[in-house]
């Protein structure tokens, strides 16, 4: 009786649509592309769907909060740092910060956002630092890469020796498939974002022979979640990605008599008391 009670209160809290921009630090300075080793690379900056359909004219797997529920599931996608080196250490730091921009309450705390999710893509081995706010409604992480990553969310080191494992209340998932992507869609370098993200294009190489992308349709992401990317963040060089989210975890109401009984319901389970023979 308990546990219906807990169920019928949690369902007049909801969630709100998602709302978050994410900036990244890179050797673009601010602009869409940049030079580096002889070659020139991209800068994906907060990609969401709208904006993306726009410029390619094709479905690249991302969704709109809405479809995923009101979720937002923020891709982050980098191959190395700008001071990367084989060995591991702070000189192969990405520092992410999740920063709540909900207005301070009464307490003196922001309100509490909406569900957010990511997606940490990385080519080489790289460390990930996560700092967090508080009343920021994470819900999962899932990494994929072709190397060996480690992760640290509010100075605390999260053991991802286990696949898929619960950190303070957040699920961690790590592909068992050795795959990378930072470009949207991905530029053929080595990192394959089209299977991870589920979608396939036909392309023609520099030799004039078209091939496919994702010809098997494989799509790693929804091996691990039913949610979908809302916004694509990535650079082939990212030393840190900043994100802001303003979203707001709201009270739907419900019909006046469910309110009543489940109000009557809950006051029943605390004062009920067990028989004695």
């Amino acid at each position: 009786m308990k546990n219906i009670s807990v169920l019928i209160l949690a369902v007049i809290a909801s969630v709100s649509a998602s709302a978050a921009h994410v900036s990244m630090t890179t050797p673009a300075n601010g602009a869409s592309s940049y030079e580096f080793s002889g070659q020139s690379h991209n800068v994906f900056k907060n990609f969401v769907k709208d904006e993306v359909f726009q410029q390619h004219g094709e479905s690249l797997g991302l969704v709109n909060p809405e479809e995923n529920g009101g979720e937002e599931l923020l891709y982050l996608g980098a191959y190395i740092n700008s001071t990367f080196n084989d060995s591991n250490g702070v000189q192969n730091e990405i520092q992410v910060d999740l920063n709540n921009l909900n207005p301070i309450d009464g307490s003196g705390d922001a309100g509490l956002t909406g569900g957010v999710s990511l997606v940490l893509s990385a080519g080489q081995s790289l460390a990930w630092n996560l700092s967090i706010d508080d009343n920021i409604n994470l819900n999962s992480i899932f990494i994929f890469s072709i190397n060996d990553q480690s992760l640290t969310i509010n100075n605390q080191s999260v053991d991802l020796s286990s696949n898929d494992l619960i950190f303070n209340g957040i699920n961690i998932e790590t592909s068992p498939v050795a795959v990378c992507g930072y470009a949207l869609p991905d530029d053929g370098e080595g990192c394959h974002t089209d299977r991870i993200l589920g979608f396939n294009r036909q392309i023609v190489n520099e030799n004039g022979i078209e091939y496919d992308t994702n010809e098997q349709f494989v799509n790693y992401l929804g091996d691990l979640t039913d949610i979908s990317v809302t916004s694509f963040s990535g650079s082939y060089i990212v030393d840190a990605f900043e994100i802001g989210i303003d979203s707001q975890a709201t009270v739907v109401p419900l019909p006046g008599t469910l309110v009543l009984y489940a109000t009557a319901l809950t006051l029943f389970v605390v004062r009920r008391k067990p028989y004695k023979c």
